[in-house]
């Protein structure tokens, strides 16, 4: 015996979970069909800005921890410092205190990752920086990530305080 798909999975109109249909003699799940198998995603916003620049020189710059507390005054507390493994302990007051830096970078593409973790913790997934050309400039993008327990107030000042640090790194290059 065949068994047709439920009205409207066979259109893609719906997702293959939201089709589990109950059969004779079956119950479902307290709360509804498992979706312990579905990923779970996070949130995110690019906050971008143009920089009249060649794109080469502004990822050299993004790709130097060194120039990192130069311009984002609001998230570093003072110069980064390099440690012997090729990573950079910088303070972040939004972190506690100090933290671990590294990053890694492709300058010709504009492809940066930077990491961050507390001391002694291990870095968790980039925050993707990307510099795409944009006539004799650039475009620079930072993609953010909310966490789970952040409220709006502090998603929103987190993304607002990026936007200033995005000018900081604009006026570097205006002359």
């Amino acid at each position: 015996m065949t068994q047709s798909l439920p009205q409207g999975l066979e259109q893609g109109l719906i997702e293959p979970a939201e089709a589990i249909e109950q059969q004779p003699g079956q119950s479902l799940p307290a709360g509804g069909p498992d979706r312990s198998n579905l990923m779970t995603t996070l949130t995110t916003a690019t906050v971008r800005i143009t920089i009249d620049a060649p794109l080469e020189q502004v990822a050299a710059d993004l790709a130097d921890p060194s120039r990192q507390t130069s311009w984002a005054t609001e998230f570093f507390a003072g110069p980064a410092q390099p440690v012997d493994d090729g990573s950079w302990i910088v303070a972040v007051p939004r972190m506690g205190g100090d933290a671990q830096l590294k990053i890694e970078a492709d300058i010709p593409s504009g492809h940066i990752d930077m990491y961050l973790a507390p001391l002694g913790v291990p870095y968790g997934p980039p925050l993707p920086i990307r510099i795409v050309p944009n006539g004799d400039g650039c475009d620079v993008l930072f993609t953010l990530a909310r966490f789970p327990d952040q409220d709006d107030h502090a998603w929103q000042s987190g993304l607002d305080s990026m936007q200033r640090e995005l000018e900081n790194l604009r006026a570097m290059y205006q002359h």
